[in-house]
């Protein structure tokens, strides 16, 4: 008979990964009670193993003579981890009421076998009209009913109003003294920060 006296280092692999023999040792059990270890051995339906491999054969030739024993293993599905934002978005800091701009940045999926992959199909959960004040958006990303998530640091500034401009004069610009200011027909506009505008229309 052929026995492994000892496992392999490793045991636990995820799907998609090769056997690995590292530590393992296995003898060859002889009619006379004697034993070797051996190490011309082959390894049967050890590579790309899957999740419904649960060992894998150890083959052992002597004289015309084929032995065989199973190494058991547990093959675990592969399956995403973490994510995690490797390169910032090109614009971090904001004006009260923008939306983030994901422009430049780059996020990469992790997985439990130490792979690794960029991705463009994450979601920005709270990236609208940000709040002042507020110092980091979400990014999730879902693989496989797996939900991960990583978090970008941002700053919003408040949206302060930088000028107004009265943009249509007053219906009635010429007064006499003593009469009062009849502001009827006048469009104010507010510029802010971020350069948008506001009007305000004094209708009759």
């Amino acid at each position: 008979n052929i026995e492994i006296v000892d496992s392999p280092y490793n045991t636990v692999y995820i799907e998609g990964e090769d056997f690995d023999k590292t530590g393992m040792i296995v003898n060859a059990i002889y009619n006379d009670g004697t034993s070797k270890v051996i190490e011309n051995y082959t390894i049967e339906n050890g590579t790309n193993l899957q999740k419904e491999d649960y060992g894998v054969t150890i083959k052992y030739t002597e004289d015309g003579v084929t032995k065989t024993t199973i190494q058991d293993v547990m093959v675990l599905e592969k399956m995403v981890e973490s994510i995690e934002i490797t390169q910032a978005p090109s614009k971090t800091s904001y004006l009260a009421g923008q939306n983030f701009d994901k422009t430049g940045m780059k996020v990469v999926a992790i997985y439990n076998d130490g792979t690794s992959k960029e991705i463009q199909d994450y979601v920005v959960e709270d990236g609208e009209k940000l709040a002042e004040g507020k110092t980091s958006i979400t990014i999730t990303y879902m693989e496989d009913s797996v939900i991960v998530s990583a978090t970008q640091n941002i700053s919003v500034l408040p949206n302060e109003l930088k000028e107004i401009e009265i943009t249509k004069s007053a219906n009635k610009t010429e007064y006499i003294e003593g009469e009062n200011f009849n502001p009827e027909g006048m469009i104010i506009t507010a510029t802010y920060e971020d350069g948008t505008n506001r009007t305000r229309h004094e209708i009759p």
